[in-house]
């Protein structure tokens, strides 16, 4: 299966993956009444359809598997640190992790530029996928989702290009 760019024909099923990928990865690190509050299919619908409204965004589906999108930096800081790019979110089901899909996902949004990317603290899997994506840590930070304090890594790739360690899943 080969990534595709997303279109507004696809909202409903990037809602779907987008509350399912919530539902899988955020239980104990966030409280599950926000979770749900995250997952809800009107306020994911309305943001799909901002994301894929706006022509600065790369946005890329794997049908009822995951998705992956990027864009401009959204933190002036690591904009003018040289990260003009950021992966805004890339999510994969349970199921499809581990088979190479996530990396696919990423390579088929990432350009040539330098990017970041932020993952809660605690989400061990994402983490050992951006290790082994080529990804490193230059920054933790606090920040907020809905009323729940978390802890940001921000993970960052100098040049845009995606290094994967041979033998190893993600």
């Amino acid at each position: 299966m080969t990534p595709r760019p997303a279109t507004t024909g696809d909202i409903s099923q990037l809602v779907a993956i987008h509350a399912q990928a919530w539902r899988e990865t955020y239980p104990g690190l966030l409280p599950d009444s926000e979770i749900e509050r995250m997952t809800g299919p009107d306020r994911l619908t309305a943001v799909w359809t901002a994301i894929l409204a706006r022509p600065d965004v790369r946005a890329a589906i794997l049908p009822k598997t995951g998705f992956a999108t990027m864009g401009r930096q959204r933190d002036p800081g690591l904009r003018e640190a040289g990260y003009p790019e950021e992966l805004w979110a890339i999510y994969l089901l349970q199921s499809a992790q581990g088979t190479g899909f996530g990396r696919a996902l990423l390579a088929s949004v990432a350009g040539i530029t330098a990017f970041t990317a932020l993952v809660v603290e605690g989400n061990a899997r994402a983490r050992r996928f951006y290790d082994q994506s080529g990804g490193r840590i230059i920054g933790r930070r606090p920040d907020r989702i809905g009323e729940t304090e978390i802890i940001e890594l921000v993970f960052a790739w100098s040049d845009g290009g995606l290094q994967w360690n041979a033998g190893r899943q993600p």
